[in-house]
């Protein structure tokens, strides 16, 4: 037999120690170790699949929503529209091209996309869109100003002073701007009023141009005469017609001025009659004879 001492010297050791306690096998399955990394994965998982049942614009959406709502219930909503610089756009295209609705979220509304749609208008130039909180909205614009009338085909049409067409067909009252036609006339309208306008007794009795060969102009007075201009020094020959035209009284009497060569007017009365205009003074000559006379 074993002693008896031998058998409880083993116990005797382990008097005042903690004895470990044996994990349940529940607790080794979830442990941090072991399943905190598909915790980790479920949760992405989560994340992507309500991204993707509900985007983030989605999200966005909503909020932005519930916020708008928000502002609108505080006051902050369209009321009124306030438009500066109108002379020919109507309130109504204004109103159809801002394309707001009166209580709208005045917070929501895009200023450039209403400034763009706005600036469609046949005689809007330019603008300017300024929110004033809590509910209104101010319109500036500037139209354009028309400077003669194109007749193109048997249409006529309003031209700016950029030289573009102002698409409206509502061209009552400009019947004193000067009359163009010529393909390429609205191109160069502006060039040539500047030089008619520098000769103001000739000015106010102009008609009407005609662009010819793309090249030069015609110009027509309130009495029928047609002023041909020159190719080139188209400045220089209007300005001295001008320094001619109240001095000579056979002005009165002309049915062409031709201004074609340099440093000559050459005039042409009903009669058939060349009167030549050069650094000497003037001639007249009988078209149909040779007989001369200096006037």
């Amino acid at each position: 037999m074993r002693p008896l001492v031998n058998q409880h010297i083993g116990s005797y050791r382990n008097l005042g120690k903690r004895r470990r306690r044996v994990a349940p096998i529940w607790r080794k399955i979830f442990s941090t170790r072991t399943f905190g990394p598909f915790i980790a994965g479920l949760i992405v998982f989560g994340a992507i699949y309500l991204c993707y049942v509900f985007p983030l614009n989605g999200w966005l959406a909503i909020i932005e929503k519930k916020f708008m709502d928000t502002s609108v219930s505080l006051g902050f909503s369209l009321q009124n529209v306030f438009v500066e610089g109108r002379k020919n756009t109507r309130v109504e295209e204004i109103l159809h091209n801002m394309k707001v609705k009166k209580g709208m979220p005045i917070l929501n509304l895009d200023t450039d996309a209403i400034l763009k749609n706005i600036k469609n208008l046949p005689w809007v130039k330019e603008g300017l869109i300024k929110r004033k909180l809590p509910s209104s909205i101010f319109v500036y614009l500037e139209e354009k100003r028309p400077i003669a009338l194109w007749k193109s085909a048997d249409e006529f049409w309003l031209i700016d002073e950029w030289g573009d067409v102002i698409n409206t067909k509502e061209i009552d009252g400009y019947n004193g701007l000067i009359l163009i036609s010529g393909i390429d006339a609205p191109r160069f309208v502006t060039n040539l009023i500047q030089i008619i306008n520098l000769v103001p007794n000739l000015a106010k009795n102009v008609k009407a141009a005609t662009r010819v060969g793309a090249r030069r102009w015609d110009v027509f007075l309130k009495d029928g005469t047609k002023i041909m201009l020159p190719e080139s020094g188209t400045l220089t020959a209007w300005v001295r017609l001008g320094e001619i035209f109240n001095k000579n009284i056979i002005f009165r009497e002309t049915n062409l001025v031709d201004l074609r060569i340099r440093d000559r007017i050459i005039l042409r009365k009903p009669n058939d009659i060349e009167i030549n205009e050069n650094k000497t003074g003037f001639s007249k000559q009988l078209l149909r004879g040779s007989s001369h006379k200096d006037i």
